[in-house]
């Protein structure tokens, strides 16, 4: 009983278990000599075996194939089992075509078996089937090997294995006519090929007359032809007192490009009629001529069937295997190099690939093949061009003389001296008439290709130009996934960075207050205190609260701002450069004598444009990264600055090779407060970076890799415009004018703070707690020169403040007073209703310059 097997069932090496079980099936399930070896049973009565004989021979012939397939054990006395009329011949050509009917035909009973055991699983019936058979082709070259060393030779030689295969059927027609002709010595014999097309359309391709004085007119020979039956291949008749026997051979080989062909064979005999036993043998020798083309059909088959299992071995593999695009392509160029008889081979991708996976070769050296990888790659398109106007959109093309036919392509080869070229194969690796890539295959010296190994290169095409596409949509995915975790990497960080903007407004608005009142309470007391001591102290706490401030502005920084352009001035890009390595270098000098290491750095700049930045804010931003780079060399290293033009930006690289960085670290780098440098960090200098690049609308690349080194890319646009700065008021000289002036903010310590400076400057200030207040005041009295009003107030806020006295007094001089930002698109304010900004924390000094600045203008002094 046939068992019906669950691959799930070999969980260890399924394949090479269920080979097992094929095995044990075939020797054990009962032979059927006419379904599967029909071909065999016929050849073993040629050479007069009995029925009996036969039947153990091929038993004898299925337990010792069995085995070999299970363990690669011939077993002794194989010869026995072989004619000794085959054995006698010494060039091995009839062992050879003995064993190749006998393992065609074991091959026809283990591909039925493998299909009635997993016919569930057609996949893993070809991968049998093609293990099977390459098992069968080894045990038979053995054979041959053991018993005809000259039959191995031929079967080796390169020039037998890519015969042409047209010649080989016109020989073995040749080889039965010759029989014919010794055995029917006194028969006059003509040949006649005709190509047909199935239906009544008949034409005569040629004419041969064997016999000086047998002639056949094309007409007799159609109407011969004709005679035939629809199963007949020999047939007898007479005409005019004569007897003569035909003999019809078809060809209709469509693989081979040999189809609608046949061949009508006449032998004139001068007897009255053919004996029975003649026609036996004319038959016998038809079926010898359809065994020869049949071997020769098998031979190219097996070669194209080995070149296809083998590229199949190679194309069908998991979709991670596609990830290492250069040896994948490598093993296809060897596999098609080591079935073909080529030498060298060369792949090209016509896009949609890296340049380095772009061009592949195979056969040179690895110093070689950067050399040809270098001269070509930047030629890759014009080849291409070239290449597909030489196919024309043909198929497979066979190329003579490949250093004269390609020569765009072999001078690459042929600059060096080692390497000799003969013919090419070109194989155009297209999908939907659109061309993929290519390759091309070489042979060495004057050797060439035949026909045969160009029909099977053509045959696996299509499996490479599957690689070739899942290769390709394995590098579209990753790209598109690496570009689409940056954009989610950006998106998550951008989220951060609204979410801390949010923290640290709040955190800045608080502190800002904070030390608006004691800066400004200090300011008056250096007024109005003359000891030496005091005012030292007080200039202390004026100092302390600065560097707080300071501090306040770069946690702002790193916040996206919406108007970007505020202060910016046309700037040259290249003396900024120029000035951050000087400081650089300073800094590099002194590092390299502190730690006693060396430290190298290179310049690499080119010429760059003028475009409107903060000079300021750029140039410590850059000098931030450059001395960062410098701390991540503990040990020394090398420091590279770079500029240069890339599409519509102007990008700055500062590379080093220090510590580098993880991609961990990576995605914290600009995040405030995150250091690495412990204690002695603040973790604010590249998160101010960040925050300066992006209100000039830039941005920030890091390349880095642990142990290897880091590079930061600065990228600035070209296209940011100069906007002068409107609320920005210059220092004029002090008037003697005395000002009325609202103070309105909801902080009553602001309030407080500021009217004291006020008055001590000698004004009349008024102050209101809320926007109503203020224009209660107004509304009773609206001579007033200055409101000073706070930014962020319950109610009605300071813009709608300000709104509000430019519609009805105008004549007011409004000046904003904040502790979030110095923008007013930042803050929505609209144009023109605002005169002034001061930022908290402010001082007396600020205070006095803007109220005489406006002074100065309001009486244009």
């Amino acid at each position: 009983m046939r068992r019906v097997v669950n691959l799930s069932d070999n969980s260890a090496n399924p394949k090479n278990n269920l080979i097992s079980l094929i095995c044990d099936q075939a020797s054990s399930l009962q032979i059927d000599y006419d379904g599967h070896f029909s071909d065999t049973f016929k050849t073993l009565v040629f050479y007069n075996y009995s029925q009996d004989s036969i039947e153990n021979v091929i038993s004898s012939w299925n337990s010792l194939t069995s085995e070999y397939i299970k363990s690669g054990a011939i077993a002794d006395g194989i010869e026995k089992l072989i004619p000794a009329t085959v054995l006698a011949h010494q060039n091995g050509a009839q062992l050879m075509q003995f064993l190749s009917i006998l393992f065609s035909d074991f091959k026809r009973r283990y591909d039925s078996i493998i299909l009635e055991t997993i016919a569930y699983d057609k996949k893993m019936c070809a991968v049998l089937s093609a293990a099977i058979a390459e098992k069968m082709e080894a045990l038979k070259n053995n054979i041959i090997k053991t018993l005809s060393p000259a039959a191995a030779k031929v079967k080796t030689a390169e020039e037998e294995k890519h015969e042409n295969f047209r010649l080989s059927l016109e020989e073995n027609l040749h080889s039965m006519l010759e029989d014919l002709r010794q055995y029917f010595p006194e028969a006059e014999i003509s040949e006649t090929l005709f190509k047909t097309d199935g239906g009544q359309d008949i034409s005569i391709i040629r004419q041969r007359h064997l016999s000086p004085g047998f002639k056949i007119s094309p007409s007799d020979a159609v109407n011969i032809l004709k005679r035939f039956g629809g199963e007949d291949e020999v047939i007898s008749f007479s005409a005019r007192d004569v007897s003569y026997i035909a003999i019809k051979a078809d060809y209709n080989f469509k693989t081979f490009d040999y189809a609608g062909r046949t061949a009508i064979v006449v032998l004139k005999i001068n007897s009255d009629k053919p004996a029975a036993r003649d026609l036996m043998f004319v038959k016998q020798a038809v079926k010898l001529l359809h065994a020869a083309d049949e071997k020769i059909i098998a031979g190219i088959e097996t070669l194209i069937s080995a070149m296809k299992i083998e590229i199949l071995k190679k194309t069908a593999m998991p979709h991670d295997a596609f990830e290492n695009i250069d040896g994948f392509f490598r093993s296809i160029l060897e596999t098609l190099c080591s079935q073909s008889g080529a030498k060298y081979a060369l792949f090209m991708c016509a896009g949609e690939m890296s340049k380095e996976d772009s061009l592949k070769t195979f056969g040179f050296s690895e110093s070689h093949s950067s050399l040809i990888a270098n001269r070509m790659i930047p030629l890759h398109s014009k080849l291409m061009k070239s290449i597909a106007g030489y196919l024309n959109g043909s198929g497979v093309k066979l190329v003579k003389n490949a250093a004269e036919n390609l020569k765009q392509i072999s001078t690459e080869f042929l600059s060096f001296s080692e390497y000799r070229i003969g013919d090419a194969m070109v194989m155009p690796l297209t999908q939907n008439e659109v061309l993929k890539g290519v390759i091309i295959l070489f042979t060495e010296n004057d050797r060439s290709f035949s026909v045969e190994t160009e029909m099977a290169a053509g045959s696996v095409v299509d499996y490479i130009i599957n690689a070739l596409c899942n290769c390709m949509n394995c590098n579209r995915i990753k790209k598109e996934n690496a570009d689409f975790n940056a954009r989610l990497e950006e998106a998550v960080s951008r989220e951060k960075l609204k979410l801390l903007a949010a923290i640290s407004t709040g955190i800045a608005h608080n502190f800002n207050n904070l030390m608006a009142v004691i800066l400004g309470r200090v300011g008056l007391l250096q007024r109005q205190l003359t000891d030496e001591k005091a005012l030292a102290s007080l200039k202390v706490i004026e100092t302390t609260l600065k560097n707080g401030e300071d501090i306040i502005k770069r946690l702002q920084a790193f916040i996206p701002k919406k108007s970007v352009n505020t202060g910016h001035l046309l700037t040259d890009m290249n003396k900024l450069i120029a000035d951050v390595v000087e400081i650089t270098k300073m800094r590099i000098q002194a590092e390299s004598y502190l730690k006693n290491v060396t430290i190298n750095a290179t310049v690499n700049i080119c010429r760059l444009p003028m475009i409107y930045i903060n000079q300021d804010e750029i140039q410590e931003a850059l000098l931030n990264i450059s001395f960062n780079s410098i701390e991540a060399m503990p040990h020394g290293g090398d420091i590279t600055i770079g500029a240069y033009i890339e599409e519509s930006n102007v990008c700055i690289s500062i590379k080093d090779t220090g510590i580098g960085m993880s991609k961990e670290i990576q995605q914290k780098a600009f995040t405030p407060f995150f250091t690495t440098k412990g204690q002695i960090g603040t973790g604010l200098s590249l998160s101010y970076t960040y925050g300066v690049i992006l209100k000039h609308q830039g941005n920030i690349v890091i390349k880095s890799s642990v142990g290897k080194g880091t590079e930061l890319i600065v990228k600035l646009p070209l296209a940011i415009e100069s906007k002068d700065d409107e609320t920005v008021l210059k220092t004029i000289r002090k008037l003697d004018y005395k000002s009325k002036v609202i103070i309105l903010d909801d902080n009553e310590a602001i309030r407080t703070a500021l009217c004291d400076i006020i008055k001590s400057l000698g004004h009349t200030p008024v102050t209101a707690k809320s926007g109503a207040e203020a224009f209660e005041i107004l509304k009773k009295d609206d001579k007033y020169d200055f409101i000073f009003t706070d930014y962020k107030m319950p109610q009605i806020s300071g813009a709608e403040v300000a709104k509000y006295i430019k519609a009805n007094y105008p004549h007011i001089f409004v000046i904003m007073v904040t502790a979030f930002s110095y923008d007013l698109e930042e803050m929505d304010v609209e144009s023109g209703v605002i005169d002034a900004i001061i930022g908290k924390p402010f001082n007396v000094v600020t205070i006095e310059n803007t109220i005489n600045a406006a002074l100065n203008k309001k009486l244009k002094v």
